[in-house]
């Protein structure tokens, strides 16, 4: 026979469950369409996948699946915007602020953030509360690198003076997990526009 206290947590647990399906959708919009250029993009398919949550299996939102047309439109964006100049090689100053705002904002941002990622993946919201907490110092740790950061001058053989310049690398690439999909977005997006890159970012399907 199941004791008192066991019925008890598992009446609270289930009543948790409840209100965890009938709130959490309400978190998200109906539908999601990729972002380009800072704009939503308007997508030639309306092919679309769903995004349930783990705990309750109660369906969040969906989300446009990106034609070839629109990841090629992203990375031909994506390279223009680096070949621009406007932000790959603006003055490490500059980009060190634009990045101490990101966090600034960010940071804002973490409640509501917190229980978005507790909805699609499924973990306690103590844990994500404190997982994402700490996103916005990856912000103005790499603001600082770049602010600090020294070349070197290796001995080299000859009337030669031979040194080292860091150069942002151009489009990038970034691939996300669905376990810790903010956490291991930002460590990835941080460095990679810290140093000039431009990005294309594709989030997990179960998490996006």
């Amino acid at each position: 026979m199941m004791s008192i206290s066991l019925q008890r947590r598992f009446r609270s647990l289930s009543n948790a469950c409840l209100y965890s399906s009938a709130t959490e959708k309400s978190l998200f919009i109906t539908s999601y369409k990729s972002f380009v250029d800072g704009k939503q993009a308007p997508l030639s398919t309306k092919d679309e996948f769903n995004v349930y949550a783990p705990a309750t299996g109660a369906q969040l939102c969906g989300v446009q699946n990106a034609d070839v047309g629109l990841v090629n439109d992203a990375i031909s964006n994506c390279h223009a915007t680096f070949e621009s100049g406007i932000w790959s090689r603006a003055d490490v100053r500059e980009r060190a602020k634009v990045l101490q705002r990101i966090a600034d904002n960010l940071r804002k941002e973490i409640p509501r953030l917190a229980k978005l990622e507790v909805a699609q993946t499924g973990r306690p919201i103590r844990e994500m509360n404190a997982q994402l907490a700490r996103l916005p110092e990856w912000f103005e740790y790499f603001g600082a690198v770049i602010r600090t950061q020294e070349g070197t001058v290796p001995p080299f053989l000859g009337s030669y003076i031979n040194y080292v310049r860091r150069v942002p690398l151009g489009v990038c690439g970034l691939l996300t997990p669905w376990n810790h999909p903010m956490l291991i977005a930002i460590k990835k997006i941080a460095p990679a526009i810290a140093t000039g890159n431009s990005i294309i970012v594709k989030p997990s399907e179960f998490a996006p």
